[in-house]
């Protein structure tokens, strides 16, 4: 949609149109001045100029914090997300030169850096295995609202909790790699120690040679020669590479 003809006339007359959710920047011989929210604005000349159009409205921030450290020394990476209204206007004037030359990142990069501080003090007084419990869950939240009520202040940011129930909520906990494949490889084990139980023993002792030679199948020459059972029936040495109980190994998770 084209300009109007209202504002094309101010523009002539030397004002500048700011338009709705948006705050006009005055500088004065090349430094912050001061704001305006008028529809139109205009400066003194050979003194004034114009400086960024600043947004002012809600900011939809999610962070993930990598390698959080509970109580018991267990990782797990946390992703929380947060809206904050932002209103160039309350900035703290100490604060003002710098905001409103990058506003979107200064306040995205705060608030991430206040919700990682604030999580991992929480985090780190919780055992790994209480993370997910829900008391504990909105525990860490409030901890986390507080903080960003009071930090954010002087950088013209609000929680909008009083019309939005997410303003910030943890969306997801995962646990690290390392503790899935334990978890994992748990499963397996117990899997078929079961499977084992219900063969006889011929089997079970077939079973264990195929998965010992599937297993010493990817060792160097000189590792097999090392550790290849003496023991070993001729017809042993070469074990039914079908038979289906102990699965494959990949590292310490055992996968079929």
């Amino acid at each position: 949609m084209g300009r109007s003809l209202t504002v094309r006339v101010m523009e002539m007359l030397g004002f500048r149109h700011v338009p709705d959710k948006m705050v006009q920047v005055i500088e004065r011989n090349g430094r912050f001045h001061r704001t305006s929210t008028r529809t139109f604005v205009r400066h003194w000349p050979f003194i004034e100029s114009f400086g960024p159009q600043v947004k002012t409205g809600l900011h939809m921030i999610e962070h993930t914090c990598k390698n959080v450290l509970c109580h018991d020394g267990v990782l797990h990476n946390i992703t929380v997300s947060a809206k904050v209204f932002f209103d160039v206007e309350k900035v703290h004037p100490a604060f003002m030169p710098i905001v409103v030359q990058l506003p979107d990142t200064i306040v995205k990069s705060r608030v991430q850096s206040i919700v990682d501080m604030t999580l991992r003090e929480e985090v780190a007084q919780v055992e790994s295995t209480q993370l997910l419990l829900p008391k504990v869950i909105q525990q860490i939240n409030e901890a986390i609202k507080q903080r960003l009520t009071k930090d954010l202040k002087n950088f013209g940011c609000v929680l909008p909790s009083d019309f939005i129930e997410d303003t910030l909520y943890i969306k997801e906990i995962l646990p690290p790699d390392r503790l899935h494949e334990t978890r994992v490889e748990a499963t397996n084990i117990s899997e078929t120690v079961e499977h084992l139980a219900d063969l006889p023993q011929d089997e079970i002792r077939q079973a264990i040679f195929t998965h010992f030679y599937r297993d010493m199948g990817t060792k160097p020459l000189q590792v097999r020669a090392m550790n290849v059972p003496d023991a070993l029936k001729p017809d042993e040495a070469e074990p039914d590479k079908k038979f289906p109980v102990l699965r494959q190994p990949t590292g310490r998770v055992y996968d079929n």
